[in-house]
């Protein structure tokens, strides 16, 4: 081997010697590099604050005991509770735990009462009393008129159904006399107005007495006792005629056909004070008349 082959071959031994240094120095780096990175991501030891510590006292029990986690599940309770509520807190309603008087006051109050019996539109002679009454049940004004236009239709239609009924057996019980008393019925009538005028009786009385006892009863009575009593004429009797220059045997005939006239009996029992007064003078006049 020559001398510069010596020399090439001394030179590639160094340069190996060079690269394997150079190779065992960069994995020595990327060791270091990767030891690094293995400490950078080792987890933090540090804690996360409770969010409770910020409370007071009684409010970290209140929210121990509900059960709360964090402070989103403070936040949705409340606005659950919100929603449920619906309405601002002036418009709730606590209802009170006994029964007494004074406990629902306030009640009625928040509901709408009106502060006494004189917010009341109450009619009839008894309005004070149901004011009263009304403000003593909490009832609110609307409630109370309510309930009164509900009461005065039931009156109505009981008063109607009344009317109808007593208006039924009168046409029912004049029918009857008249078949019971066939020739004799001008007659007989007659003789029960003189029984009426005899025993001092009013035209109201004999009403009573007809609605208790019925028409039919009470003519029969009366017929029986002005025929016992006999044909002549009572003390004061001077057999003229009526003023409007009606005769008794006309103003009994006049009766007859009121009392079968639905109408004029609807009248009679109306419920209207003023109608049925006025179909009463109407009667009263006729037996005033047929009592001549």
């Amino acid at each position: 081997m020559g001398f510069a082959d010596n020399v090439s071959t001394e030179s590639q031994t160094e340069t190996q010697q060079e690269a394997g240094a150079e190779e065992s120095e960069t994995m020595d780096q990327h060791q270091g590099a990767f030891g690094q990175e293995e400490t950078l991501k080792e987890p933090s030891k540090e804690t996360t604050p409770d969010w409770r510590d910020a409370l007071g006292e009684s409010a970290r029990a209140w929210a121990d005991q509900k059960g709360f986690g964090s402070m989103d599940d403070v936040l949705r309770g409340h606005e659950n509770l919100e929603r449920l509520k619906g309405v601002p807190e002036e418009r709730l309603v606590k209802l009170p735990v006994d029964d007494s008087a004074e406990s629902w006051n306030e009640v009625f109050t928040r509901l709408g009462r009106p502060e006494n019996a004189d917010g009341y539109e109450v009619p009839g002679e008894n309005a004070e009393f149901v004011a009263k009454a009304y403000h003593e049940s909490g009832l609110t004004k609307r409630q109370a008129d309510m309930l009164t236009e509900k009461i005065a239709s039931f009156e109505d239609d009981a008063a109607k159904s009344r009317a109808d009924q007593i208006s039924e057996k009168i046409e029912a019980d004049y029918a009857a006399m008249n078949g019971e008393w066939g020739g004799e019925y001008d007659k007989n009538l007659s003789a029960a107005h003189r029984a009426v005028r005899s025993l001092g009786l009013s035209a109201d009385d004999v009403r009573v007495m007809e609605e208790s006892l019925g028409v039919k009863r009470t003519m029969n009575m009366m017929a029986q006792f002005g025929k016992a009593t006999g044909e002549h004429q009572f003390a004061g009797e001077s057999g003229r005629s009526g003023s409007v220059g009606m005769t008794p045997e006309n103003a009994t005939q006049k009766i007859k056909q009121l009392m079968g006239d639905p109408t004029f009996r609807d009248q009679l029992f109306s419920k209207d004070k003023a109608v049925r007064q006025a179909a009463m003078d109407r009667k009263s006049e006729l037996n005033r008349i047929a009592l001549q």
